[in-house]
């Protein structure tokens, strides 16, 4: 075997002929997803080594193979023996020549998950294995989610000022985060008028009190889905000036905030931020991963958020966008690299989108994606079994 790897050290070296890896950066894709690679041994399903990447039945996966410290020309082969629950679509028999490979898998047959393994092979089809990917492929459970456009009129200002959120498209994104979760969401494709409301606060176009939300939520709330709430902008901050841009209420947490209904609320903008379509979709699916009983990365809250690479990969860690390699003043927050895979915005790294997949034992907030399913299976624990609020558009 043509391994590339000049090793000058008595040391024990591992050397990792091949590797997978994302098969993109930017935006999330669904079809090009987020990868598990913490870890080599995946507990459950058993037997399971290596990275890990989820897909829902009857939809594909594709994931990048490099040739990490092994010769171009070296033959290897791409296999599966679980060909009742995936199927290799390309590349089919030996790779070619090049240094990356784009590996193209079909989910056949779901569960919670089913698991599956893909082998690369030195030499032939039947040859030693020297690397495998685990794929969980999921029966999909779905979520409703129906907003709410709220336009905030004054005393002073009766025309009023109104979130300009592209709804739909935000939405599509977040399903591209959250299907290789098993998740998938549904929600309108065109925003109606009965999506819109308008409400009379204090400034227009802000939501500054704990009564501002429920004077929102009391105009309409619909039962058997999540509630979001689109506003132009909070005139809330938190410890060192932190910027708020979405709060999530969820059936465990809404009552001992004072918020009379579990739901979701989103900024357009604050003092300092102004959002695209990446930046509100991560935001709504973080805010939906604490509806879906996930927490910050070990329950570690600002400012003293993890730093590892891990956790800045992870949708649910505590900032959307990033400090930097240094710290902001005020937070205990060193990074340790800068951009995990997602992309620059307004000279910070964005959030990632990693949904966690393996349940690593050194770990107490892991596992997420069965985590969230569990929760998103039952209506009345995910949703809030409480009655409707003003007037309801059908439910998505």
């Amino acid at each position: 075997m043509a391994i590339i790897k000049e090793l000058k050290t008595a040391i024990p070296y591992r050397v990792v002929p091949v590797r997978f890896e994302r098969a993109t950066t930017g935006n999330p894709n669904a079809r090009r997803p987020d990868i598990d690679d913490r870890g080599y041994v995946a507990t459950n399903p058993s037997g399971i080594h290596g990275p890990v990447v989820g897909v829902l039945k009857d939809e594909e996966v594709e994931i990048r193979l490099r040739r990490e410290n092994i010769s171009n020309d070296a033959s290897l082969f791409i296999t599966t023996e679980d060909t009742s629950v995936i199927r290799i679509v390309r590349p089919m028999g030996q790779l070619s020549g090049s240094s990356t490979h784009i590996v193209r898998i079909r989910g056949l047959d779901g569960g919670n998950p089913q698991g599956a393994r893909v082998k690369v092979r030195f030499g032939s089809a039947i040859g030693p294995v020297i690397h495998e990917l685990g794929v969980w492929v999921w029966d999909p459970v779905t979520v409703n989610v129906t907003p709410h456009l709220v336009t905030i009129t004054s005393s002073t200002d009766t025309t009023g000022i109104g979130s300009v959120i592209d709804f739909p498209a935000v939405m599509r994104m977040v399903n591209d985060i959250w299907k290789p979760a098993g998740i998938v969401f549904n929600f309108p494709r065109t925003i109606s008028a009965a999506h819109r409301m308008t409400v009379n606060l204090a400034t227009a176009g802000t939501v500054a009190t704990t009564a501002d939300f429920n004077q929102i939520i009391q105009n309409r709330w619909v039962r058997n889905t999540i509630n979001v709430y689109c506003v132009s902008r909070f005139n809330i901050s938190g410890a060192s000036g932190l910027e708020f841009l979405g709060f999530g209420f969820s059936t465990n947490a809404y009552a001992s905030n004072g918020i009379n209904r579990p739901s979701i609320f989103l900024a357009d903008s604050s003092p300092s931020i102004n959002r695209d379509i990446m930046y509100w979709a991560n935001d709504l699916a973080h805010e939906i991963g604490h509806f879906l009983a996930l927490w910050h990365p070990e329950n570690v809250q600002a400012p003293n958020a993890r730093a590892d690479t891990w956790s800045r990969r992870n949708l649910m860690h505590n900032y959307n966008s990033m400090f930097g390699t240094s710290p902001a003043t005020g937070h205990n927050y060193t990074a340790r690299i800068d951009d995990v895979g997602y992309g620059m915005f307004n000279g910070s790294a964005r959030r990632g989108c990693m949904l966690c997949l393996k349940d690593l034992s050194q770990l107490t907030e892991d596992d997420q994606a069965r985590r969230a399913r569990t929760q998103a299976a039952t209506p009345a624990t995910l949703y809030g079994n409480l009655t409707n609020l003003g007037t309801a558009p059908t439910t998505p």
